[in-house]
């Protein structure tokens, strides 16, 4: 478990910079949330195409759903699968 470096960051920030400006556009828009019919409309995108950047985004969190993804955002415990095994572990960034 990752505890945040010295100046007070979590280790959340590495990964939310992975995000590309439309990741985390639509992953604002989750953790308000919205569907993905809400988020398509708004961004002016297709549902596909919204559907593929919330995989993105769960896939470059490393988490497993959409309330994983927002909770995540806000900097708060999350669970994550531990490498290797596939069980729920929770994490608390910061």
């Amino acid at each position: 478990m990752e505890t945040g470096d010295a100046s007070g960051t979590s280790a959340a920030v590495p990964l939310i910079r992975q995000l590309s400006r439309r990741e985390y556009e639509v992953l604002d828009q989750i953790q308000m949330g919205l569907t993905n019919r809400q988020i398509a409309e708004r961004l002016f995108v297709s549902c596909n195409t919204v559907n593929k950047h919330v995989q993105q985004v769960l896939r470059k969190l490393a988490v497993s759903n959409r309330v994983q993804a927002a909770v995540y955002l806000r900097g708060g415990d999350v669970l994550r699968a531990a490498p290797g095994n596939g069980r729920p572990t929770p994490t608390s960034p910061g």
